[in-house]
């Protein structure tokens, strides 16, 4: 019988996401991605799980769940992103749904390297994709060439933090890139186009966890784009901005 093959590689999964994306093209949403890269990878021979629940615990009592978009062959978290760039914040996410990710489910036994995760993104021209550097693996290599491995653990830590700091916005750009998305509302003149911005944003508010005072009158560009800029503002997974991204774009195509 074969040995139990866990893990999918950075490289093999990027390889199917480029493959995705030279056929599907550009401007699609995180949605039919996240279909399209599943049905690639399971072509290829691997299990995929789509939308798969995570329970999160706090002392041992249930206090809410998370969804995966990916989850390949039980032990690899893959998170799908149509963005700009892939950031800190992004791999923040990731990193906590790989720490939740149940493992008694995974057959014969629990992963030996613990849960491996990527963030693909479908954003732009070119495909992306960023692997977490896990604690089961800074570990071995601890554990395998001692105390200068720590070092080279850690470095690779800071290599891949280094890529994620390149992506990352510093606060005028942030301020700007709110200013933006503002005057794209502020520019829809059909009701059409800021219902749907108005339908979106209700959605938002409603996932969100507890209660921004927010409000706004789907007759008034300028109170729909303030109420968006808040949402935006605080929000921590870039979950909002992906969705303002998705909302925007049908809006303007009903707004022509």
């Amino acid at each position: 019988m074969a040995d139990r093959v866990y893990y999918i590689s950075v490289d093999e999964l990027h390889e199917a996401a480029r493959k995705v994306h030279t056929e599907l093209g550009e401007g699609l949403s995180e949605a039919v991605y996240q279909k399209a890269l599943a049905h690639e990878l399971r072509t290829r021979g691997w299990r995929v799980e789509t939308e798969v629940v995570i329970p999160i615990h706090y002392q041992k009592a249930y206090v809410g769940f998370v969804r995966a978009d990916l989850v390949v062959n039980e032990c690899t978290v893959v998170e799908v992103k149509v963005v700009a760039n892939i950031t800190k914040a992004h791999m923040d996410q990731l990193t906590g749904y790989m720490r939740w990710l149940p493992t008694d489910r995974v057959l014969p036994g629990p992963p030996p390297e613990g849960v491996k995760g990527t963030v693909v993104n479908f954003g732009g021209a070119a495909v992306s994709s960023i692997g977490a550097v896990t604690e089961e693996e800074a570990a071995a290599d601890v554990e395998e060439h001692g105390a200068a491995a720590e070092v080279g653990a850690k470095s690779d830590a800071e290599n891949v933090q280094a890529i994620i700091n390149d992506y990352a916005m510093d606060e005028a750009a942030v301020a700007h890139g709110l200013a933006t998305k503002r005057a794209r509302v502020e520019k829809l003149t059909t009701v059409g186009g800021r219902r749907v911005m108005a339908e979106a944003l209700a959605g938002v508010l409603s996932s969100c966890p507890g209660s921004m005072n927010i409000s706004w009158s789907v007759n008034d560009q300028a109170s729909l784009a303030l109420a968006w800029e808040k949402a935006l503002s605080n929000d921590i997974t870039h979950e909002v901005h992906d969705a303002f991204e998705s909302a925007i774009n049908r809006a303007e195509g009903a707004d022509e």
